[in-house]
């Protein structure tokens, strides 16, 4: 259990760190969550820095994601914990301090790449059509929270419909409360026409 634990932590970490914020101050000494939304993703990122610097904090935060749950969790396994499970600790260990980040007082990001990261290294097929109803979506209705939302929800259905492990299934539907959670004054501004489209 101190194993767990300990890697956990670590996880959350990793997950902590505030890849949008740092590129903000490193590239162009400025606090991103002075601008724009005033969310250190990778959307916000976007508006305010450009296109390579969206490009890099959407790929870190992702990886925060995916290493976490790919490869710290083998730390796990000999505590005869079955691989996935050890995957789900690690990998919402890394979502809860994305959205939730220790250096930022605990106001981060959304957590949308880091899910994706995660759950990349649980259920890849589920994963790969919700990217596809995530880019469908965005492309149509121009806004990337709506994106987010949607495709979020299609994953956990998608989990229920391939028929994953219970517990995939549970970590799946807690990861679509959290990014629905985390968007909800995005989806407020959608319903009263005030949302900021990303393009």
């Amino acid at each position: 259990m101190l194993l767990v634990i300990i890697v956990g932590i670590i996880c959350y970490i990793i997950g902590s760190i505030p890849t949008g914020y740092l590129v903000g101050k490193i590239v162009s000494k400025i606090d991103i969550r002075k601008y724009g939304s005033g969310n250190i993703g990778a959307t916000n990122v976007f508006r305010t820095l450009g296109v390579k610097s969206a490009i890099f904090v959407l790929i870190v935060d992702f990886m925060k994601g995916f290493v976490c749950a790919q490869f710290i969790s083998i730390i796990l396994v000999p505590t005869y914990l079955n691989n996935d499970v050890a995957k789900i600790i690690c990998g919402l260990c890394a979502i809860i301090g994305h959205n939730w980040t220790i250096f930022l007082n605990f106001k981060g990001g959304k957590g949308v790449a880091t899910t994706l990261g995660v759950f990349l290294a649980l259920a890849p097929l589920e994963i790969g059509i919700s990217s596809i109803v995530f880019l469908t979506v965005v492309l149509i209705s121009k806004y990337v929270s709506l994106g987010s939302v949607v495709s979020s929800i299609i994953f956990s259905i998608l989990l229920i419909i391939f028929k994953k492990p219970s517990y995939i299934l549970f970590a799946g539907i807690l990861a679509t409360a959290f990014i629905i959670i985390r968007h909800t004054s995005n989806i407020k501004r959608i319903l009263q026409g005030k949302e900021n489209a990303i393009w």
